[in-house]
């Protein structure tokens, strides 16, 4: 990528839209008027949606779809991996990403996702001195004498356009012969596009494509091209590490799309792609990116390396370990960029998922109207790679993409010396070209999956003091392997290995073996922080041969856990949510599941307040588009088996903090008790304590649980809900008894003065959930009570209640399920009844810790106050003092005799300068240490 700002939009459609008219959500890009559907089979030319389901129509209707498109070609579209991928358009006042997520719920939906969109950047320079260093630094020349490429080879540039007619350019761009030497305005070869030369123009300038890639103006494109394949050894400008290779020409920018400060985007980057690999292509580069992962475009690199095609892509330049796309998709590879000596530039990204480096800082070479510039960036490195790969297939023909891309990658040279700071950070190293084309006796080993086992209590959450085993398939790309040594390593304090070396002997060429007869293995310590991301590194050796390679992350001790006792699995979160824990993506947790079945909760949480005006929830907001973010976290949930009343036992504890101005200063305690025996197998209780800690009194505190029920995903567009008046219990169910006859409900405990409203999600909150809305579904008197058959939600609740300072209230609801109406009924009661069984006082049935504690403060950096939380599990002297980062003791928090328990503190660092700051505390024989960021 270029170090100034390019951004590039991803779009499907020969369409023309405005380059404002996209959504920027958390750094992620994407359009407001399509979605990316893979169908599991489904929509053709002949058919189009009539070949789909009924009940899918219908849902996709009432999700605001209005028609689609075919994504491919004929031709690309016959191949497997990109088989019924289409762009749906939308015409909706639902937030994309909740569509997307109604949508993957569908059971015809293989997977669904926005069009996203891409940005780039670069730093022109407009000093025309000859500075080339970057083919010395790589070795070019020493490479050039073992092959200097083919004209077989074809480079595609998927880009801005090329200059083609450039004079250091022309003799190196690639030309299709049979339309070069054929009839004008006739396909002659039957590939779907009319005369395209010297390539193709998917967006030309306002949206018409055309035959002509040439560069509407001076962009990007034509830069990247030279380091490529400019024209060497011609007397005229600059060498090109590619040297005989090829360079086509793909045009993928629509000259009238640019942004506010006029850089253009481009807009057609899976039709390049295609076109790239359909023509005849060896390497294509992408000089450009995202952090936004794509199935549709991971379907695009499965379709390139199938049909023998190396993908190369920018790492990026905003100075970061994060992975970025299309250069860390499985099967391509990512190149950072370094300066002259070797050093990472400033700017480029880094970390586990880059594969290497190359020179890409203050690099000249062919400009724009037959110029030159000097530009810098992993824009600058990619296509180095490029043309690397270019010559590898010219001296290696018979390798696949993915031994060209390891051929390069175990050949460059190690410099973490020369950037200590970024040990393991830097990928393999920077590309050596020489080595690349002249060691025949390469070797290389990379991971083909990992699975991570949870040895504790089998939920497959990995939590403090629990055993994982961890299974490695592996690949051998290259040459055999005689004697393969694997080491596990970690700089994580939070895990002690356990098993951590394997010896898997001899390996063939294009070999997969695994670790199934000596499993890895690692003991999570106790003090392990909550929602921590860890990476295990892999280290091969063989001889002369030394490798290594980062696992994906895992989460360990994650802000949410599922019930797992009876009937009702249910994901219940830190923050107040039900179901999942990272609306709208629904990925994080397991949603509501009745005996082994379906997920059918899309999301669900916790809400009150005392007027249209002052509200405070955990469930969608008034865009639709996330969460309110009103509850902080104080105790994050955990769950215990058995606990002192209940066969699992959870509590979490959580404020209002975050709220604003709606604020109540109100803490919840949500206990869970779920029960194994035969007359408690579907129903689960939830108790929430909320105590006012705050000064102000409140006399109409209405609260409730809000739940948005997809019964059935196919047919969630007939789903009803309803209100049981003898129960006195809300419910949901389908209209269709024959597809599926699950009824989910909810059932006030503590109080049978209960409130019910009925939501119908089409005409009421798929353009958000506003406070006005919430407050009248809290405080109705159970006046609208029935809904459907349509999408639909309810809100169960309880109020007025009157709430002073210092005193607390208990609201307590049981989940139920069933087959049937009476089946419910009969859940409800018994409910009841093993409520009334509980102990009510809050201080008996609390879980008890089982395990010394002292979580992240919350939240970090903070500013000036932040709360920090600990657990003891016995009784005993507790000290908990604050430390400056040179060790001098600052303050000390608690210095006394405690009971077993969980504790809350607050530290307030309004006299303290901005740093880092060390909490440290000793209890018994636990001693450990959080750092603190103040930052004012």
């Amino acid at each position: 990528m270029l170090k100034y700002t390019l951004t590039f939009l991803f779009a499907i459609l020969l369409v023309t839209t405005n380059a404002s008219n996209y959504v920027d959500k958390n750094g992620a890009k994407y359009l407001p008027d399509r979605v990316i559907v893979k169908f599991k089979s489904g929509p053709t030319i002949t058919s189009g949606m009539a070949s789909l389901s009924k009940s899918t129509q219908n849902r996709m209707e009432a999700l605001g779809i209005n028609g689609y498109e075919q994504l491919f070609d004929a031709k690309s579209r016959n191949k497997e991996s990109l088989n019924n991928i289409v762009e749906l358009k939308v015409n909706s006042p639902m937030e994309i990403g909740y569509i997307v997520a109604k949508l993957s719920k569908l059971p015809e939906v293989e997977w669904a996702e926005p069009q996203y969109i891409y940005d780039l950047a670069f730093t022109p320079n407009d000093s025309l001195y000859n500075n080339q260093y970057s083919l010395q630094k790589i070795n070019a020349e020493a490479a050039w004498d073992i092959t200097k490429g083919s004209r077989d080879i074809v480079i595609a540039i998927v880009d801005t356009g090329v200059d083609w007619d450039h004079p250091d350019l022309a003799g190196n761009i690639w030309t299709n012969e049979e339309e070069l030497n054929g009839t004008a305005g006739v396909d002659d070869d039957n590939n779907g596009y009319v005369d395209d030369i010297r390539g193709w123009d998917f967006g030309g300038t306002t949206g018409v494509a055309d035959n002509n890639p040439m560069e509407d103006q001076p962009d990007h494109g034509t830069h990247v091209a030279g380091i490529v394949g400019a024209v060497t050894n011609n007397n005229t400008g600059v060498a090109s590490i590619g040297y005989n290779c090829r360079i086509m020409a793909v045009k993928t920018a629509q000259d009238n799309i640019r942004d506010s400060f006029g850089r253009a985007l481009i807009s057609y980057g899976y039709q390049g792609i295609i076109y790239a690999v359909d023509n005849g292509a060896k390497v294509i580069n992408c000089s450009w990116g995202s952090y936004s992962f794509s199935s549709a475009f991971q379907a695009v690199i499965d379709y390139a390396v199938a049909n023998g095609v190396l993908l190369v892509g920018a790492a990026g330049n905003e100075n970061n370990r994060d992975a970025i796309y299309p250069g860390n998709y499985k099967g391509a590879l990512s190149v950072g960029y370094s300066n002259s000596q070797d050093l990472r530039d400033p700017s480029s990204n880094y970390g586990e998922k880059v594969d290497l480096f190359a020179p890409g800082s203050g690099i000249f070479d062919t400009w724009q109207n037959n110029t030159y510039a000097q530009l810098s960036g992993s824009s600058m490195a990619s296509p180095l790679v490029a043309g690397i790969a270019g010559l590898v297939f010219t001296k290696f023909p018979e390798y696949s993409p993915l031994q060209v891309a390891e051929q390069i990658r175990v050949n460059a040279d190690n410099i973490d010396n020369l950037n200590p700071s970024y040990t393991y950070l830097l990928g393999s190293g920077r590309a050596n070209a020489y080595q690349s084309v002249s060691n025949t006796n390469s070797k290389s080993v990379r991971i083909k999956d990992v699975v991570f086992y949870d040895k504790g209590n089998g939920n497959g959450i990995f939590e403090s003091g629990e055993n994982v085993d961890v299974e490695v398939t592996f690949t051998n790309f290259l040459n055999p392997l005689s004697n393969l040594s694997v080491r596990l390593v970690t700089e994580s304090p939070y895990i002690q290995l356990d098993n951590s070396s394997n010896n898997l002997g001899a390996q063939p060429t294009l070999s997969e073996f695994d670790n199934s007869q000596n499993l890895f293995s690692f003991i999570i310590n106790p003090a392990a922080p909550l929602n921590t991301e860890l990476s295990l590194r892999l280290e091969f050796s063989d001889g002369s041969y030394s490798d290594f390679q980062w696992t994906d992350e895992i989460i360990i001790n994650p802000l949410y856990k599922t019930t797992s006792k009876n009937d009702i699995n249910v994901t219940i979160t830190s923050k107040g949510t039900i179901a999942y824990n990272d609306y709208p993506d629904n990925v994080q947790g397991d949603g509501f599941r009745y005996q082994d079945g379906a997920d059918i909760l899309f999301e669900g949480g916790l809400l009150y307040g005392n007027s249209a005006e002052r509200m405070v929830s955990a469930v969608r907001d008034e865009s639709g588009e996330s969460q309110s973010d009103d509850f902080a976290v104080v105790q994050p949930f955990i769950l215990q088996s058995p606990g002192n009343v209940a066969d699992e036992q959870g509590l979490s504890i959580f404020d209002d903090t975050n709220a604003g101005s709606n604020r109540f200063s109100i803490e919840t305690e949500l206990h869970s008790y779920t029960f194994a025996d035969d007359e408690s197998m579907d129903f689960i209780i939830l108790k929430y304590i909320l105590k006012n800690t705050g000064s102000d009194n409140y006399s109409d505190l209405h609260a409730g649980l809000f739940f948005d029920w997809d019964i059935d995903a196919s047919t969630s567009s007939d789903n009803l809900v309803n209100y049981n008046v003898g129960g006195r219990f809300g419910y949901a169910y389908n209209s269709d008894q024959r597809l599926n006859k699950t009824h989910a409900g909810v059932v006030l405990l503590s109080t049978d003065d209960d409130t019910f409203y009925a939501i119908d999600n089409v005409n009421d909150i798929y353009d958000g959930f506003t406070d006005a809305e919430k407050w009248t579904s809290l405080s109705n008197r159970r006046n609208h009570v029935t809904e459907g058959p349509s999408d639909i939600s309810f809100v169960s609740g309880t109020g007025p209640h009157v709430l002073n300072a210092d005193e607390q209230i208990e609201i307590a609801f049981a989940l139920i399920a069933g087959t049937s109406l009476d089946e419910l009924k009969d859940a409800a009661s018994r409910s009841r009844e093993k409520f009334a069984s509980l102990v009510t006082d809050v201080n008996d049935d609390v879980v008890l810790p089982i395990e010394y504690s002292l979580t992240q403060n919350y939240p970090n950096p903070f500013n000036p106050t932040t709360t920090i939380n600990y657990s003891i599990p016995n009784d005993g002297r507790v000290t908990i003092k604050v430390f400056d980062i040179l060790g001098s003791e600052i303050t000390t928090l608690v210095n006394k005799y405690q009971t077993s328990g969980r504790y809350s503190l607050e530290f307030n660092g309004t006299d303290l300068p901005s740093g880092l700051y060390i909490c440290r505390m000793n209890a018994g024989n636990y001693s450990t240490s959080r750092k603190m960021l103040l930052i004012k």
